[in-house]
């Protein structure tokens, strides 16, 4: 990202309070920078900052707005499907040809679990998608981050119930997350 070419940032993730925080953290560490928000959800539309966080269903509704971002970040880059279908794709796509051509946009993703159960690595083709991304630059590992104290040490006690998983749909290889969340997190289970 050059600031003098005029090139825009978009960052783009699927729910609200994502949105919110990565704002947020950024307005922390880059105060001069001109960001906005772009989310129906959040009430805010900012259409002409530098650096927009954006929900990637309000984008791909006006993608318009956004034809001069030069990158695009997407967090929780593992929903973004290797199928050419959905919004992620949409709106990258739309981005690409409005400024003529994929080599015109930088695509950035950042995720903690760059596996999907469903198709993979997200830097290998699947089937006969390309991959999105071209390599993963940077990783740490899960155990160095709780050393460090940036994650909590992992610890599980059983319960003297299962977690019957019997009727709860899968989406893209996981559980519908309301399912599991109607099912399971409730104060008597948690409790347990």
């Amino acid at each position: 990202y050059h600031a003098e070419s005029g090139e825009r940032v978009l960052c783009l993730t699927h729910s609200p309070e994502l949105v919110m925080q990565n704002y947020l953290n950024f307005r922390q560490m880059m105060p001069d920078v001109h960001a906005g928000i772009y989310a129906a959800k959040l009430d805010r539309k900012d259409r002409t900052a530098t650096v927009t966080f954006a929900l990637v269903q309000s984008v791909a509704r006006n993608i318009h707005f956004f034809r001069r971002c030069g990158l695009i970040i997407i967090d929780e880059a593992h929903l973004v499907p290797h199928s050419s279908d959905g919004q992620y794709r949409t709106v990258i796509e739309e981005i690409r040809k409005a400024r003529g051509g994929s080599d015109k946009v930088r695509i950035l993703g950042l995720t903690a679990t760059p596996w999907r159960l469903n198709s993979g690595n997200l830097v290998e083709p699947y089937k006969d998608m390309p991959a999105l991304f071209d390599e993963i630059s940077y990783e740490i590992d899960m155990l160095d981050l709780i050393e460090d104290g940036k994650l909590s040490k992992v610890g599980a006690r059983c319960t003297k119930q299962g977690m019957d998983t019997k009727g709860i749909h899968k989406k893209g290889g996981e559980f519908v997350e309301g399912e599991m969340n109607a099912r399971f997190n409730r104060d008597d289970v948690n409790d347990r």
